[in-house]
């Protein structure tokens, strides 16, 4: 026979209730936030495809959306950018001047606002843009 279930046991089931279900619709809102990322992702390769080349060759992309920051889009700017930045120290301030120019989404003003509140995407972007340079370097040379 089943004993009766002590208050203790009755609150603990409610409460593992309330939370399952809790969780689930954390889990749904994810699966949301994912397919809208995934989305968001397509439209900017796409849109920049279009507008600069290929994707690794011509730009990069920057997911940050695990920190709820979005996409950086950063593309192939002047060499001397590249040059400047090779010949710098690659202090916070010279891996800053290094991407900012370089950087094709979002817009400069929202760009500065994740590059304040999360400073190591930017150095995600310089990394992204030091392969680009690269690899551009070896197309001008033919050697691609």
């Amino acid at each position: 026979m089943n004993e009766p279930k002590s208050p203790d046991e009755t609150d603990l089931r409610a409460e593992r209730d309330r939370l399952r279900a809790e969780l689930e619709e954390r889990q749904k809102a994810d699966a949301g936030k994912k397919l809208a990322n995934e989305v968001a992702l397509m439209r900017l390769e796409s849109r920049f495809t279009k507008e600069l080349g290929a994707r690794g060759v011509h730009f990069d992309i920057v997911d940050a959306t695990h920190l709820d920051e979005g996409f950086i889009v950063v593309g192939l700017g002047p060499s001397v950018l590249h040059k400047r930045f090779i010949a710098s120290k690659g202090d916070e301030e010279d891996v800053a001047e290094f991407v900012e120019p370089n950087v094709k989404y979002p817009d400069k003003d929202k760009y500065l606002e994740i590059a304040h509140r999360r400073p190591g995407l930017v150095h995600q972007a310089a990394h992204k843009l030091l392969s680009l340079y690269g690899l551009k370097a070896k197309e001008v040379s033919g050697k691609a």
